[in-house]
């Protein structure tokens, strides 16, 4: 069994990666500031909340939000993923 990935493969992958970054940079403050928080720079919530000046519930909703956008932004650029 060969755990080499097909250059075709390799090439979707990196395409899809460079499109979430754009996709990601595209979004709105709003949605884009408590996504780096949480997710790229690993704070907690409450962190998030405190730097943003905002109640968790609001960074929980609106990473929630955030998240919904770019996977439907996600599905409509990359059809042959969707489950």
């Amino acid at each position: 069994m060969s755990r080499e990935v097909d250059p075709e493969s390799h090439l979707d992958l990196s395409q899809q990666r460079e499109w979430i970054q754009q996709a990601v940079k595209d979004l709105s403050e709003q949605y884009r500031m408590p996504l780096d928080l949480v997710y790229y720079q690993g704070l907690k919530y409450r962190e998030a909340a405190d730097i943003l000046g905002i109640p968790v519930g609001t960074v929980k909703s609106r990473l929630h939000s955030a998240i919904l956008k770019l996977n439907e932004a996600f599905q409509q650029q990359f059809p042959s993923h969707s489950e």
